[in-house]
């Protein structure tokens, strides 16, 4: 098993190196004599930061024993004679430790620490709702790749502990002090890896609660009473869904109360996103429901494919497909008929997973309706999006900041805090 070094506080390490340093270079100046070399007044600042940098070397630079000055600067002196080596020694045994890295000393002083599995994108969003959320606990990285710059940033900012360990080895997760953990996170890129990563956790450790991402929310459904219900301390999460429930609870929910009539929704892309939309507004809308029309080039198989995953022969007519490019103007012709005689504007939820194509979408919606609500998704939040949300009234989904501010949330549910 592979680790990265163990990270590195260089405030600390600056102030230990810099205390004896000046320490000494204060007394020469001050007029203390050394025995061998003399008035260290009288050889000038360069010479006496060569003598002050010789007392770091290994075995340390023989000046000889401080003699006159005042009693407080020859003081100074014996003490950076005897700290800076102690400094040097340390420092290579720290060194060599970091070559080594056991395991003990990547574990040393964990204690219902929270051990993150994946430091990609998701992981290091969630990383920053726990910090959000629980700025005092410990957390434990484990990313097969290293976590690449996701892991030097997390080390620097976030002050994890990484180890570079593949959890599928059961001799890397016996390494992760997991019996002491509040729990384990799931989240690589692949969903087989982490159902089999978390299985394979309960086996080694059965009291461990363990949170498990499912990217493929066929699956995430499919999952649902063995992981709810069978398997109590596995729970397994939907990241598209947080994001679909925080759309739900703080936009679309208070809109459906506050009209009297029947509302429409238009969901333009239905991959795993606009599927998730659709999936709440199907158990939380109700009969406050009057039309949802779904667009997509393959709106029509997209439509079938979540009515087959959604199971239990559910069939919704109030459902309408709409297959089409969404930056073709036929297609949104053809979502109009499909609405219908709507009572009352519809709600806009621009999910496709390309950035640029909901913008350009958002405008052209904002040419024809100027009043409708509309949602767009983005991944990252911007000073541009801000800009043309507030040029054409629209809210902005940012899927980076609805997923840390409900990882903050969830952290809390799954662990507490400390």
């Amino acid at each position: 098993m592979t680790r990265r070094p163990l990270p590195r506080s260089w405030a600390w390490r600056g102030a230990a190196l810099l205390l004896p340093f000046g320490l000494a270079v204060a007394a020469f100046r001050a007029g203390v004599h050394v025995t061998f070399w003399g008035d260290m007044e009288a050889v000038g600042l360069l010479t006496q930061l060569y003598a002050a940098a010789g007392l770091f070397v290994l075995g340390g630079m023989d000046l000889g024993m401080p003699t006159g000055g005042p009693t407080a600067a020859r003081g100074a002196l014996w003490f950076a004679y005897f700290a800076a080596p102690l400094i040097t020694t340390g420092a290579v045994a720290e060194g060599i430790l970091r070559s080594v890295q056991p395991a003990w000393l990547q574990l040393r002083g964990l204690r219902q620490h929270v051990v993150l599995v994946g430091l990609g994108s998701l992981g290091t969003l969630y990383l920053q709702g726990l910090r959000d959320a629980d700025a005092r606990r410990q957390v434990l990285v484990v990313d097969k790749e290293g976590g690449g710059a996701n892991a030097a940033e997390a080390e620097a900012r976030r002050g994890v502990r990484l180890i570079q360990a593949d959890v599928t080895h059961r001799r890397a997760r016996l390494a992760l002090g997991v019996e002491r953990a509040a729990g384990v996170v799931v989240m690589t890129k692949d969903d087989l890896v982490n159902l089999e990563a978390a299985w394979d956790l309960l086996d080694d450790y059965p009291d461990t609660r363990v949170i498990v991402h499912v990217a493929d929310i066929a699956m995430r459904r499919r999952l649902g009473r063995l992981v709810d219900e069978g398997e109590t301390r596995v729970k397994a999460f939907n990241s598209h869904r947080i994001a679909a429930r925080r759309l739900w609870t703080g936009s679309l929910e208070a809109r459906f109360k506050a009209t009297a009539e029947e509302d429409a929704v238009v969901i333009a892309g239905f991959g795993r996103f606009g599927q998730t939309i659709a999936e709440y507004l199907r158990e939380e809308a109700g009969e406050g429901l009057g039309r949802v029309v779904v667009v997509d080039r393959t709106a029509t198989a997209a439509l079938e494919a979540f009515t087959e995953h959604v199971g239990g022969g559910w069939h919704d007519p109030r459902f309408v497909a709409v297959d089409g490019d969404v930056d073709d103007a036929r297609t949104w012709e053809a979502v109009h008929v499909a609405l219908g005689e709507a009572e009352c504007s519809p709600s806009y939820v621009l999910g496709v997973d390309d950035d640029r194509t909901n913008l350009r979408a958002v405008a052209r919606v904002r040419a024809e309706d100027p009043d409708a609500p509309a949602f767009v998704r983005c991944f990252h939040e911007s000073r541009f999006i801000d800009q043309m949300a507030a040029e054409y009234a629209f809210e902005v989904l940012s899927l980076e900041r609805l997923l840390r501010e409900a990882f903050a949330e969830e952290h809390t549910t799954w662990f507490g805090k400390r």
